[in-house]
């Protein structure tokens, strides 16, 4: 618990002596000050306390509910440690901060680091000169060997270009480092005590340790202290009226037309050419759906059938039965999961699911891991096996078939996230001496010698070692749960290895596989206090995806492999993160330039409240989130309906499966998924020996280097034009077929395709997406404009029309005004943030126009002004209605 005893106040000096910028340092409630200049906002100078753990994991503060609290929380040893503290800030004078920090753990500890870190961009401080005591060093303009560049007591002074920033300290050891070493672009002065042993220094129980520093900066400051924020109605927060979950057939958000029903007509989900298709035709198919969790998998029938309805309505022809196994052993709950996928069928939505997820499972069978034991014990492989055959050989009353034999169910997981590599460094010692008897057998078969298995697997000979050793654990272990799943009868299509954590050998493993398959989060909760309890950070702290050129797909597109086909079972942009709605169109615009072949959502709903009827705003939800549904319907007609064209070229890397296994000391060349949004990339794994398969035609092949070398490649073999503007540096991404184009720097995103025309425009600018331009007077926009009646927007006489800025719940409460420590979700109604954008259309004839407003369910509740000048139309569009109600879905009719 942390007790801030600060002096605030506002500082300046003569107006005469005054530099041009000014600086800001704000204090949060997690202790971190940050100093911003005050004119651009820009970042200059972070203050935070921290600390490594043993095998220098790192841990920094964060804040909890009550005002005026905090703590780090560290995780030593599998129990959580709370490492308490007090912040005393005081301003000298208008260029010097006191800040004192005084650290207690209430459990012993073992730590390579306790301290109070100060850290700047690397770009202000590149070239500059550092004394610290009698010695000097320069900052480098590139990147050093090493990160330590000097240590020692007393004082620190870093001068460039005449700007000073120093820091005094008594008796307290300092160390600066250039964190460009480890892919940060930043200078850390860091106060306190280092320990480099791996094991680190034992902290006892109680100890306070207490960090001093006087930091002077190049310019006067003022100082100010963050105060929690609540949203509510007001100007700049809209309700949004939603009376029904359900969408209005024949409606313009009706999309149950992208549906064959029922699902299975034309047999099975089949793998034909690397892409799924149907027994009974070759033809490509895609599949677009969304996640169901826990209680949506278990509704009263008319719930069922309501739910099977809107889900064909929204766009989504599959659906993945998720965390449904812990109820599913209950007759009563496993009748109501059997009607739902009866509908779901009827309706022409085929099924995806997993035959382990979270369903309870003794310790004496788990070992403290089911999804690891699974793969090392005869026991627990038993359960699983147990539990297949139940489900599998269970008939489905209402559609008179066995699991195995419903044509419906196009796709199984064995075990759901199982690698390996993602608790290796905590399994319980039962299960890592199954796991090390396996391992020195291991290398005893390719001549090592005896050692002890490792508990991380890095990127080094020793830890790819252990890479290849866990793949061929899931590789035997997928080939028995294949062999039991066949011999059933069952012929669903199966994966295996879909998250999170990597090791290059599992490359290898999925060959093995009908389908690869991954999962993927932008902003996942990071949850501070207790987990899955608030508050909660977002992993990429609230951050959009656009500033870092369209991230997401490209973390994941370097596990496909070419020749199979390749989902995502898991995505989610997630809520409250108030840039979410690119999520959807990132994605649906990614797949389908990367020719995908499947995509759930992360989730519709988790419970049979969110299944059923609005509810406020969650982590995850659809059911809940306005504009992820926004987003998401976008989404099915970019990727379902085919909207974005696939990139006709890709760059591949090849690689030899026998050496991934055998030779794992062997470098694997590095990935290029910063690519994602520009041409197609992906793997081949070959078997044979000799040499590696000619790359295909419309292939580059890069034996090494980045996504850098790669891009430069494209360029020169003219796989991209010159007028491409993909640039890592702007972080600029534009797809080679010119459809999709992101602009990290600006942050916007365009999406120019015959049907669809939008993307997202900050607030003040406009962007122009072929015939259609887009001018954000008020907030950010989010808005896309696409054909209903087949035809190309510009010719189209059926319009649907969405615009969304941010939505949050009604007493959404956060720590502070930059709305990234989420305290308390508050209730419905959602509130939309006001927003003003003017849409202009050039259409290819003239014509008469009318419009109308909508409500979430596609009814139209007020004509819209537009006008049809010409071939000009025009549309004024704001968040906020005549009727004081928000509005975020049009429709337009042109004859």
């Amino acid at each position: 618990m942390i007790y801030f005893l600060c002096v605030l106040c506002w500082l300046s000096s003569p107006a005469s002596a005054q530099p041009p910028q000014r600086l800001i340092a704000t204090l949060d409630r997690a202790g971190t000050v940050t100093v911003r200049f005050a004119g651009s906002q820009r970042v200059y100078a972070t203050v935070r306390p921290g600390i490594f753990e043993s095998m220098w994991q790192f841990r920094t503060a964060t804040a909890a509910p009550g005002i005026g609290m905090a703590r780090i929380r560290a995780r030593s040893a599998n129990a959580t440690v709370a490492v308490t503290f007090e912040a005393a800030l005081e301003a000298v004078s208008d260029r010097n901060l006191r800040l004192k920090y005084t650290l207690t753990p209430n459990k012993d500890i073992k730590v390579n680091s306790a301290h109070l870190a100060l850290l700047s961009t690397i770009e202000e401080w590149t070239q500059a000169k550092v004394i610290l005591g009698t010695r000097e060093v320069v900052v480098e303009e590139t990147t050093p060997k090493q990160a330590n560049l000097i240590a020692g007591d007393g004082g620190i002074v870093l001068t460039r270009r005449g700007a000073t920033l120093s820091a005094e300290t008594k008796d307290q050891p300092l160390l600066l480092q250039d964190n460009r070493v480890f892919k940060a672009q930043e200078l850390e002065l860091r106060f306190g005590k280092q320990s480099p042993e791996p094991g680190g220094r034992l902290w006892k129980a109680g100890q306070t340790e207490t960090f001093e520093t006087l930091v002077s900066f190049p310019a006067p400051l003022a100082l100010i202290r963050e105060e929690p924020v609540t949203i509510i109605a007001g100007d700049d927060w809209i309700p949004l009226e939603e009376t029904s979950a359900e969408i209005t057939p024949g409606s313009v958000l009706d999309f149950s037309t992208l549906l064959d029903a029922p699902a299975g007509k034309y047999g099975r989900v089949v793998v034909s050419g690397g892409h799924f298709s149907f027994e009974k035709g070759l033809k490509p198919q895609r599949f677009w759906g969304v996640n169901l969790c826990f209680g949506a998998n278990y509704l009263e029938k008319p719930d069922a059938d309501k739910l099977a309805e809107r889900l064909g309505r929204l766009g989504y022809n599959s659906v993945r039965i998720h965390h449904y196994d812990g109820e599913a052993v209950n007759a009563a709950s496993l009748d109501k999961l059997d009607y739902l996928i009866a509908a779901l069928k009827k309706r022409g939505l085929y099924i995806k699911t997993d035959l382990f997820v979270s369903r309870p499972v003794p310790d004496t069978l788990s070992l403290g891991d089911f999804k690891a034991a699974v793969l090392v014990s005869d026991t627990a492989f038993g359960n699983w096996k147990d539990f297949a055959r139940t489900l599998l050989t269970h008939v489905n009353p209402y559609t008179q078939l066995a699991w195995k034999d419903e044509p419906a169910l196009g796709w199984l997981c064995v075990v759901n996230e199982p690698n390996l590599t993602n608790g290796l460094a905590t399994f319980k010692p039962e299960l890592i001496a199954l796991l090390e008897k396996e391992w020195q057998v291991w290398r005893k078969s390719r001549n090592l010698p005896t050692a002890p298995l490792p508990r991380t697997v890095g990127n080094d000979r020793a830890g790819r070692e252990v890479g290849a050793f866990l793949a061929m654990l899931h590789e035997r272990g997928f080939a028995k749960m294949k062999a039991t799943i066949r011999e059933l009868g069952c012929k669903a299509l199966l994966t295996d290895l879909n998250g999170w954590s990597e090791s290059p050998a599992f490359m290898a493993a999925r060959t093995d596989l009908d389908f690869v398959d991954t999962h993927f989060y932008w902003d996942h909760p990071n949850f501070l206090e207790e987990d899955w309890k608030l508050p909660s950070s977002g992993a990429q702290d609230g951050a959009s995806a656009l500033s870092s050129g369209g991230t997401g797909p490209g973390g994941v597109a370097m596990t496909r492999l070419f020749g199979k086909p390749f989902t995502v079972s898991e995505f989610n942009y997630t809520a409250p993160n108030r840039t979410r709605a690119e999520g959807g169109l990132l994605m649906g615009a990614a797949a389908a330039l990367q020719d995908w072949d499947a995509v759930w959502q992360f989730a519709y709903a988790h419970t049979v409240e969110s299944a059923v009827a609005p509810g406020a705003l969650s982590f995850f939800d659809l059911a809940n989130d306005p504009a992820g549904l926004m987003s998401s319907r976008a989404a099915s007609l970019l990727f379902l309906r085919g909207d974005v064209r696939t990139a006709p070229n890709a760059v591949s890397r090849h690689l030899r499966r026998d050496e991934l296994l055998t030779k794992p000391e062997l470098a694997v060349s590095a990935g290029f998924g910063e690519l994602a949004l520009v041409t197609r990339i992906g793997t081949w794994v070959e078997e044979a020996t000799g040499p590696l398969a000619p790359p295909r035609p419309t292939e580059l092949r890069l034996t090494k280097g980045d996504s850098k070398d790669a891009l430069a490649q494209l360029f020169q073999s003219n796989r991209l034009s010159a007028t491409n503007r993909t640039n890592f540096e702007t972080q600029e991404r534009q797809a080679e077929t010119g459809e999709l184009a992101v602009n990290g720097q600006f942050g916007s995103l365009r999406i120019t395709t015959p049907k669809l025309l939008g993307g997202i425009c900050p607030e003040g600018d406009s962007i122009q997406c072929g015939p259609l331009r887009i001018g954000a007077e008020v907030a950010e926009a989010t808005v896309y404009v696409t054909s209903l009646d087949g035809k190309p927007v510009s010719e189209s006489a059926r319009l649907l029309v969405a615009h969304i800025t941010d939505v949050q719940n009604t007493g959404i409460r956060y720590g502070a005004p930059d709305l990234k420590i989420l305290e308390a979700w508050g209730t419905l109604p959602h509130l939309v943030k006001r927003g003003v954008v003017n849409v202009t259309l050039s259409r290819k004839l003239p014509g008469k126009v009318e419009a109308w407003r909508l409500d979430t369910s596609g009814k139209r509740v007020a004509p819209l002004e537009a006008k049809l000048a010409g071939t000009e139309l025009s549309l004024p569009l704001s968040t906020l209605g005549p009727d004081g109600k928000a509005t975020i879905y049009y429709e337009v009719a042109i004859k």
